[in-house]
């Protein structure tokens, strides 16, 4: 008898027990982006960052906020975001520098940074202790994977900056080229030989001046590619052109003007002293 009382207490005993863990994981599982206790620091960086909070994940004793953002561009390793609100609205833009051996899970496929594209929404984690995100598509992040937001810096040319002098040096070398195509007898009545390639040339070869990944070597080889792709696909186009309904029109009409023989008009009366 003394035995079927202890066997019915103990496994009271237990049936309460596990009632009491059960109560302390729905407990835990009823945590809420209102039970983040968001750091000051995080808090002057970004006011509005709790209305990014879709749910909360706990890990290693942490509380992490589930967001997402929305990628705004790359730049190297730098990726610049808008944080997508609860209520529909994005947030300001920020910005985090990812490091070069940086990589995330998203939707089983690893990326880099320059893997990453204008208008991609990323899933990310944020510490209610810091102004950090993690990019990741898995259960909760590691404390390796947290970056530092920064706030976005717009920097704004100088008249003394690189820019300024690869335009002024455009806009020299088109002032030179148009005499010179007139001596070589060169018909470019809309300036688009000193333009667009005098010019064009130069600021090819000038992104070098502003880019520390451009080379002159790639951008010379850029240049000659698309010159001799140009000639090829041109002269066969004029070549088809000219066989099938011909190029020059007769020595009387360019005597006479074109738009006179072609229009039956005067295209500048005010200069014809007719």
């Amino acid at each position: 008898m003394n035995k079927k009382i202890a066997i019915a207490v103990g496994m009271a005993l237990s049936v309460s027990a596990g009632s009491l863990m059960a109560q302390d994981e729905a407990a835990a599982s009823a945590v809420t982006c209102a039970d983040l206790n968001w750091s000051a620091e995080v808090l002057a960086l970004n006011p509005d960052i709790a209305a990014m909070c879709q749910s909360v994940y706990e890990k290693d004793g942490k509380m992490f906020a589930k967001a997402s953002i929305e990628v705004v561009r790359v730049r190297g390793n730098r990726m610049t975001f808008r944080s997508l609100h609860t209520d529909g609205t994005m947030g300001d833009s920020r910005s985090v520098q990812l490091d070069s051996a940086w990589r995330a899970e998203i939707g089983g496929r690893s990326y880099r940074a320059s893997d990453l594209m204008r208008g991609q929404q990323l899933n990310v984690y944020l510490p209610e202790d810091r102004f950090a995100l993690a990019v990741t598509d898995a259960d909760g992040p590691d404390e390796g994977d947290l970056v530092v937001i920064e706030e976005e810096v717009v920097e704004m040319p100088t008249t003394a900056s690189p820019l300024f002098l690869i335009g002024a040096v455009g806009g020299v070398i088109v002032v030179f080229a148009v005499p010179l195509l007139d001596r070589l007898k060169i018909d470019d009545v809309v300036g688009a030989i000193p333009v667009h390639l005098f010019a064009g040339i130069w600021g090819t070869l000038a992104v070098c001046f502003t880019n520390s990944a451009a080379s002159f070597s790639v951008q010379l080889t850029s240049i000659v590619i698309v010159g001799a792709f140009v000639t090829v696909a041109s002269a066969v186009v004029w070549l088809v052109l000219n066989a099938m309904f011909g190029l020059r029109v007769s020595e009387e009409a360019e005597i006479t003007g074109l738009d006179r023989s072609e229009l039956g008009m005067e295209a500048y009366p005010e200069f014809s002293g007719s």
